[in-house]
């Protein structure tokens, strides 16, 4: 899979393949890493969050309206990525 995203200048996919693709997803080299309602990653040890830290790319960016719902920790996850 990694060869065929390779032709592509946009790939967009949900949080839900993302994690179950993540091997095969970490050995492509992003441009730019756009996470839309980033708050879904807010949990640092769920399987999502270690699938979207295992990805690979130049730029990273956050999208959310509500980046703490119960505590910094949320925030802190999301900036986490994005670092």
């Amino acid at each position: 899979m990694p060869l065929i995203l390779a032709q592509y200048h946009v790939v967009l996919t949900s949080y839900g393949i993302a994690r179950s693709c993540a091997d095969s997803l970490s050995r492509v080299g992003f441009e730019c890493l756009v996470l839309d309602e980033s708050h879904w990653v807010k949990n640092p040890s769920s399987k999502t969050y270690a699938a979207l830290k295992m990805l690979n790319a130049k730029v990273h960016f956050n999208l959310s309206g509500t980046p703490v719902e119960n505590s910094l920790t949320d925030l802190w996850a999301q900036m986490n990525i994005v670092n």
